[in-house]
């Protein structure tokens, strides 16, 4: 029987995802598996189980992944509710930061944490269609795209990049390209950086945003999880209640 799940995402990532342009998400793995190449095996956090070290990822996924394909996921986002108009808050009344203008904070309402959405206001749906296990730093530019990551350029092609910031993307950038930005001699041939350069630094400054900078340096294992849109109006209707277990 397939289980459904709250799971969070940020207002970015769900526009993203209501855009069509975020088709996987990655999540920290709780106890990181312990590679030990000496021995050849791969230890669970709890050193409950082992794993042959070239064979480990799928067996290690059937015994701790939380989530498995066909299992549904509901979004936990921003929210809130007219509860002076409409004290019995029915789903028809909830409104979403995500496409909510911030003129709806004038009225005296307050943006709710996702953390405390219940599962009664909840309109996106997804299913999860794979699950694989992957160290931070592995993503490939294809991922980055699903994961929503976009690239910000100008009307003339320039790339934009967030100054001031304490970790925007220009700090992930390659060093010989944040070198050669500031020579004075530009007759010099100076450093192009590459699509992947500035997918991955997009990428850095996004994972950093959400979940810090110590995350992002110890470059930990992850759920990647994918999925597609079951529904951004409110639960599916197509499939059988029964079909379903709550966890």
């Amino acid at each position: 029987m397939r289980k459904e799940h709250p799971i969070l995402f940020s207002t970015p990532m769900v526009q993203a995802i209501l855009e069509g342009k975020k088709a996987k998400t990655r999540r920290i793995i709780k106890h990181q598996p312990i590679i030990d190449q000496d021995s050849g095996f791969v230890f669970d956090g709890k050193h409950r189980k082992q794993y042959d070290i070239h064979n480990w990822q799928e067996r290690f996924i059937d015994d701790f992944a939380k989530w498995m394909p066909d299992d549904w996921l509901w979004v936990r986002e921003t929210y809130s509710w007219d509860y002076k108009e409409y004290p019995e808050r029915t789903e028809k009344f909830y409104y979403y930061k995500a496409n909510t203008s911030d003129n709806f904070l004038a009225s005296g309402e307050k943006w709710k944490p996702s953390i405390f959405m219940p599962r009664v206001a909840a309109r996106i749906f997804l299913e999860v269609t794979n699950v694989k296990v992957e160290r931070l730093h592995d993503i490939s530019d294809a991922d980055i795209i699903s994961e929503g990551v976009r690239v910000p350029v100008s009307e003339e092609g320039g790339v934009f990049f967030k100054l001031g910031v304490e970790n925007s993307a220009y700090r992930f950038m390659p060093e010989q390209w944040q070198i050669d930005r500031h020579v004075e001699n530009r007759g010099k041939e100076i450093y192009t950086p590459t699509e992947h350069d500035l997918l991955f630094a997009h990428w850095a400054e996004l994972w950093c945003e959400i979940n810090g900078r110590e995350s992002w340096d110890a470059n930990p294992w992850l759920w990647v999880i994918e999925f597609k849109v079951l529904s951004t109006t409110g639960k599916p209707l197509f499939k059988k209640l029964a079909d379903v277990e709550t966890v």
